[in-house]
């Protein structure tokens, strides 16, 4: 089994996992202490796991136990054909070599996986991930981002990126749940949390590293009826992207383009301009500056160059061919300056003319990422937009398409059903469309021709759906 057929599952066992809990009460210290056993590798019969992640070492005290205590549970894993994954955090060093000599399959680390092998995994993992969910604030509500609309905690963009940066690897995204409450008190995550959690990595074709909450853990074990519940619809979840493998082969639909090297001082601003810039539905498609190249600029109308010493002579070629490129002061800015001026854009930026194409300089450094991608909208324009989403609330739409195909994932970050009918539309012609949602139920819908797209009335859902359209007309 190569590692991009793996399907993993967070298991947290044994000393490590106690130790590393704060107040960890006695039915999760019970629980971590069984799962530490062979006789609990029972909770994953009939589900799609096929690889476990355990602890190895975080750094602390209990290392050596963990260490020690380790060989029956990896034994019984790999005696029923899974794959074995040890976890290394804080300031512990374990080498891969180490990993082979437990019978472990690799080692996973705050930001790679290495094979006991040596061979290349093939698999990245997303830099600093979140738990997918609409923060909230003081008081209890959601807290609000620059538009006033509710701030989304999402793993997507993240994905996006290491895909575009990594077109060949998995993609893998490890956040784990929050703990609510104190030992005894809390709740444990609902069940459409977790469907939330599989989705915000499955729609955007990368992979969550299931992990479960301390109190659904202890209740799998003890048959609780509200874990059993979370635990079905979690796998659910799990095997309905695993069905759906062949959107992953579609491409991001959008307009516009984000042209960086996404690396020292343009971090920050080229990552955060790919977040909100998903938070308004303004899909960007991601382009290393050093992978700048006409294919790679097929069907965009305006490139944003966020640092990265792009190619001066392919975006002249850009421009030639009749886009706009969205540029910050700088030598690139001051070039463009020697173009025939074309006025001022409502939102301050200089305009100049080359040839079928246009520039627009802002008139000040970028500092603050949702201005630019608020300039970047205004300066595309609504016309240009692929999808729009009405009554959205705290959900994002990823559109992909290929060819006469093209599906939009709705992820609905509340986890909860939403109180408002949404209307979606996007910018292609089609004269069927289906929603499908992670139960596996289809509805058909009816496309209705707006403009130059197709327009979609949706019913009610919780975490995740996807509607697929066809039959271009």
């Amino acid at each position: 089994m190569s590692p991009s057929e793996w399907v993993p599952i967070r298991w947290s066992s044994g000393p490590v996992d106690i130790a590393m809990r704060k107040n960890v009460s006695s039915d999760e210290k019970e629980a971590l202490s069984a799962c530490h056993e062979p006789a609990a590798l029972r909770i994953l019969e009939g589900s799609p796991f096929n690889c476990l992640v355990i602890s190895l070492a975080a750094g602390v005290a209990e290392d050596e136990a963990q260490k020690s205590t380790l060989k029956p549970l990896v034994d019984a894993a790999k005696a029923k054909g899974l794959a074995v994954l040890g976890r290394v955090t804080g300031k512990a060093v374990f080498s891969a070599t180490q990993a082979a000599e437990l019978g472990l399959a690799g080692i996973v680390t705050d930001t790679e996986l290495l094979t006991a092998s040596g061979a290349d995994s093939g698999i990245t993992l997303v830099r600093e991930p979140d738990w997918p969910s609409v923060r909230m604030g003081q008081g209890g509500n959601a807290d609000a981002g620059p538009t006033g609309a509710p701030w989304i905690d999402s793993n997507g963009w993240k994905v996006q990126l290491a895909r575009a940066l990594n077109p060949a690897a998995t993609v893998w995204t490890t956040g784990e749940p929050k703990r609510r409450g104190e030992p005894g008190g809390g709740a444990p995550m609902r069940p459409d949390q977790y469907a939330l959690a599989v989705a915000d990595a499955g729609a955007y074709g990368g992979r969550w590293v299931v992990a479960l909450d301390p109190i659904t853990q202890a209740g799998l074990l003890k048959g609780s009826g509200e874990a059993r519940e979370a635990w079905s619809t979690l796998t659910r979840a799990v095997k309905f992207f695993d069905a759906q493998k062949d959107w992953n082969k579609l491409g991001i639909m959008s307009r516009i383009g984000v042209v960086s090297d996404f690396t020292g001082p343009n971090e920050f601003l080229a990552l955060e301009y790919l977040n909100l810039s998903t938070r308004r539905l303004l899909p960007a498609r991601i382009i290393h500056s050093a992978k700048l190249t006409p294919e790679s600029w097929h069907g965009l109308r305006a490139l944003v160059v966020i640092g990265g010493d792009a190619d001066r002579q392919l975006l002249i070629q850009y421009l030639t061919n009749g886009g706009m490129v969205i540029l910050p002061p700088g030598k690139l800015a001051d070039a463009a300056k020697r173009l025939p001026a074309a006025g001022t854009h409502e939102n301050g930026y200089q305009l100049y003319q080359a040839e079928k194409g246009m520039v627009a300089v802002s008139p000040e450094e970028w500092t603050d990422p949702y201005m630019v991608a608020q300039d970047a909208h205004r300066l595309l324009g609504r016309k240009n937009d692929v999808v729009r989403l009405w009554n959205s609330g705290s959900t994002i739409a990823y559109p992909t398409a290929n060819g006469p195909r093209t599906v939009v994932h709705l992820v609905n970050y509340t986890g909860r059903p939403s109180n408002q009918l949404m209307t979606l539309y996007v910018v292609r012609p089609h004269a069927q469309a289906r929603m499908i949602d992670l139960a596996g139920k289809v509805e058909v819908l009816k496309a209705e021709r707006k403009n130059e797209g197709t327009e979609v009335a949706l019913p009610v859902f919780t975490s995740y759906a996807a509607v697929e359209f066809g039959d271009k007309a």
